[in-house]
């Protein structure tokens, strides 16, 4: 585990929210990562998305640019996201989202935890 990282009460590791405005955050490659994020949302014609683990919520302000509906789910309050909550256990109705983008947050799970989380997408997802 890096300096950069904390853990969560469930022992999950997850980076520290600083983390996310540093340079060796702010690298090309995950800018890169971000355009691809944005592309697959745009192109399924969304018009509302959950998007789960917001990071420095870049995806998150260009899609509200392009028009989007984007709510947001972290369980790290210090995100500032719309909704504080687990992957696992999403406090919204089924089919909620005309998409849901979770990026960069399914590796922090363990193993078991991992089917539960899709379900979990799969149950709040309209169509993406």
């Amino acid at each position: 585990m890096s300096d950069s990282s904390i853990v969560n009460e469930k022992g999950a590791i997850q980076v520290d929210s600083a983390e996310y405005f540093t340079e060796g955050y702010c690298q090309p490659t995950r800018f890169a990562s971000f355009s691809y994020q944005i592309k697959e949302v745009l192109t399924c014609k969304a018009k509302s998305v959950l998007e789960i683990g917001i990071g420095n919520a870049v995806v998150t302000y260009i899609l509200r640019q392009a028009g989007l509906v984007v709510h947001t789910v972290d369980y790290d309050k210090s995100l500032k996201p719309d909704i504080v909550a687990s992957v696992l256990s999403l406090p919204v109705l089924d089919k909620s989202y005309d998409a849901i983008l979770c990026c960069q947050v399914l590796e922090h799970l363990s193993w078991d935890e991992f089917q539960p989380a899709l379900q979990e997408l799969t149950r709040v997802a309209k169509k993406r």
